[in-house]
């Protein structure tokens, strides 16, 4: 028998499954060519005997994006850590080493450990508790993503020496972000030609923000416990109205079997939202963590590489 916290999770199945699933974009080289350009289209998504699934296509460039990114991790956090040791500055190194470095492991790990509970081909539902757990590993990831950008902003101004002394840095790091305007401005070269291109202040602003500052403060993204087909949809929703016509006037056994009934609908859902109210974007789980570690993943390249040791102190 369902609880009230599950009628909680089904109330979001009709609208969700409703909406277009198509994530906003993250900038890679590598994802440019198999997955980014099918969501530019909206074709990630199709129906499967009546059910949505991945297309057969996505799943085969998903996997391989997956398998992608770990043959390269090893590498990254390599050179992460090499070069932190090569700036002089103790807290730009501090910053670039435990907090890029560290956030980065955990963000791959999170991306493992739904890809094992999840995996993108699966259309059994999840579990009560397999669903609890995907989201925690979602909500870890999001809040990381969004974690390494502040602190690849951070080191660049402490090894450059771009704090005002005068001030906390409490005070200043909300101005000396990658993506405030006024910061990026101070750069020449890759550095800000790339943090300020459309694409990635499009993505940083639109997508990776929005899902960020809603989890850390509003409402926390969520992965809804199925997908149903058109048909599904229509017995869904004569079981909700007929079970709260049951409540308006007390308890009835038929809300259990009409709680079964709805709890035997649909397929896996691989979306996440967070506010309905807030009208958020519906987007796709698997290939959107890998578009955003791949993000980040050239975010890094592009600060390390680009990162002046002879003029970190002049800029």
């Amino acid at each position: 028998m369902l609880q009230a916290e599950s009628l909680l999770c089904h109330a979001f199945c009709e609208k969700i499954t409703q909406k277009a699933r198509q994530p906003l974009r993250g900038r890679s080289s590598q994802l440019k060519p198999t997955l980014d350009r099918r969501f530019a289209r909206g074709d990630l998504m199709t129906k499967t005997d009546g059910n949505r699934n991945y297309s057969s296509k996505s799943i085969e460039n998903i996997n391989h994006e997956f398998i992608s990114i770990n043959s390269r991790f090893d590498h990254l956090i390599m050179k992460i850590s090499v070069f932190a040791n090569r700036i002089p500055d103790s807290r730009a190194k501090e910053y670039l080493e435990c907090g890029v470095g560290r956030r980065t492991i955990l963000i791959r790990r999170c991306i493992e450990n739904v890809f094992s509970i999840f995996p993108v081909e699966r259309l059994a539902k999840l579990s009560k508790n397999e669903n609890i757990d995907v989201d925690i590993n979602l909500h870890a990831f999001i809040i990381n993503v969004h974690g390494i950008i502040e602190n690849l902003g951070l080191s660049i101004a402490h090894g450059y020496r771009l704090f005002d002394k005068s001030r906390s840095e409490n005070q200043q790091k909300h101005e000396l972000g990658l993506f405030n305007s006024r910061f990026i401005s101070r750069f020449k070269g890759r550095i800000r030609d790339y943090f300020c291109s459309d694409i990635v202040v499009s993505w940083y602003k639109q997508y990776s923000t929005n899902y960020r500052d809603s989890l850390a403060h509003r409402i926390p993204a969520y992965i809804p416990p199925a997908g149903l087909n058109d048909d599904e949809i229509i017995i869904y929703n004569q079981c909700i109205i007929r079970i709260n016509e049951i409540y308006k006037t007390g308890w009835s056994p038929e809300v259990s079997m009409l709680l079964e009934k709805v709890d035997s609908l649909g397929v896996a859902n691989p979306t996440y939202v967070h506010s309905e109210i807030e009208k958020a974007k519906t987007v796709a789980l698997h290939p959107q963590m890998l578009c955003d570690y791949l993000t980040v993943e050239e975010m890094i390249n592009v600060v390390i590489d680009n990162y002046d040791l002879t003029k970190a102190s002049t800029l």
